[in-house]
């Protein structure tokens, strides 16, 4: 076998998963995208705000999108709720402070809600080209020119320490397994390019029609820590990166010693941020036994499959989908040890957050049968909903 080069290999010395033993008290990071949007003095309508020129101060970083930002958190060792908490207040208020510093907010939601959304891909797809990091500049022919298909994308990804190599390959299993049942769990962007869709996640819709995306290749992890070593190495070396792809759980992170789950949208509150980070780092502890793979694994064996928890994830995103009836979720969330964050999980499963919009939306007349949502009306839902967003971190 032609091996890629040792830049590739998760267990290079100067990567950050060499430890002899599991870290069996992990720290978290975030990193949290954001839309940035404005009031157009012309016509009073919001619209996308080009921050493409703006100096970004420490801790934000350019995204695929001139109007979003991302920002990265410092890392966390102390995993409290309220420390969890504080920790996420003050990073979500960082970000409104730089959007309001630049005449915008943040519409709190996975993607992008606002119409003309094929109009900004070609803005998008310009500054790709132009883009600062030449990383960025090389995505569209990488990805066969889907990358826009991350146009207006927000969400927060949680990162969760692991530096034992065969303890990260299981938990990455176990993370992928959860996948699709946090993506439906976490769905905030029912409204995508000014229209109300059948999607809790339009941002996850999109992302799925990716190369590279969806769910890892489970059935190469399964065969165990060298084979997973191996699989890791070669698709590194075809895609020319050691973080690779838009997967729901990136493989293992030899760079930073992390799990790194991007299945969340945006959230609507801090409570529902805190929610996401506390659900990752549990998968994380619990799946710490290797045992835990195998206890999955006997509940449905099709957990192995990647073709089938690609079918779970698109099949889940409908607002006809009803999560707590599942068997396969009501299993993975008996599994938890913290009976706690069992009760919240269950709490947010009956009162998603993509049904406030709905309500919302459905109380003006706008539904399935008429689902545009006209300039005054999106002004007043952003408006809405934003406060909402505000208060529940203040």
């Amino acid at each position: 076998m032609n091996l890629s080069p040792s830049i590739y290999d998760p267990l290079n010395t100067e990567y950050r998963l060499t430890s002899k033993s599991p870290t069996v008290n992990p720290s978290i990071g975030v990193e949290i995208e954001s839309n940035l949007i404005f009031v157009n003095p012309k016509d009073s309508k919001y619209q996308r705000k080009d921050i493409s020129n703006v100096n970004l101060p420490d801790s934000f970083d350019y995204e695929i999108d001139p109007s979003v930002v991302e920002f990265n958190g410092k890392v966390l060792n102390d995993t409290s709720i309220t420390s969890l908490n504080e920790y996420l207040r003050s990073n979500l208020l960082e970000i409104i402070n730089f959007a309001e510093s630049n005449e915008s907010v943040i519409p709190p939601f996975g993607v992008n809600p606002l119409s003309e959304n094929s109009s900004h891909v070609d803005v998008v797809e310009d500054y790709l080209s132009n883009h600062p990091s030449p990383a960025y500049r090389k995505l569209m022919e990488r990805d066969s020119g889907l990358t826009t298909l991350l146009t207006g994308s927000s969400s927060i990804q949680c990162h969760v320490e692991q530096t034992n190599f065969e303890s990260i390959v299981s938990q990455n299993i176990a993370h992928s397994i959860f996948a699709p049942f946090l993506v439906n769990l976490f769905a905030n962007s029912i409204v995508f390019d000014g229209k109300l869709t059948e999607n809790p996640s339009s941002r996850m819709n999109n992302k799925l029609q990716m190369n590279f995306s969806g769910s890892l290749e489970i059935e190469k992890l399964i065969l165990g820590p060298d084979q997973a070593r191996l699989h890791f190495m070669e698709l590194c070396q075809k895609m020319s990166s050691i973080s690779p792809g838009y997967y729901l759980v990136r493989y293992f992170r030899p760079d930073l010693g992390t799990i790194e789950n991007c299945t969340a949208d945006f959230q609507l509150s801090l409570e529902n941020f805190s929610l996401f980070v506390r659900f990752c780092r549990e998968i994380s502890l619990i799946s710490t036994n290797t045992n835990f793979v195998s206890e999955l694994l006997n509940f449905n064996p099709s957990f192995g499959s990647t073709k089938f928890l690609n079918f779970l994830t698109a099949f889940n995103n409908s607002d006809q989908y009803k999560l707590l009836s599942d068997t396969n979720f009501q299993f993975l969330i008996s599994t938890l040890s913290d009976f706690n964050l069992r009760s919240d999980i269950i709490h947010l499963a009956r009162n998603p957050q993509w049904k406030e919009s709905k309500a919302f939306l459905e109380n003006f007349g706008v539904n399935s049968s008429n689902p545009e949502i006209n300039s005054d009306l999106m002004y007043n839902y952003v408006n809405h909903f934003y406060s909402v967003f505000k208060n529940s971190i203040a």
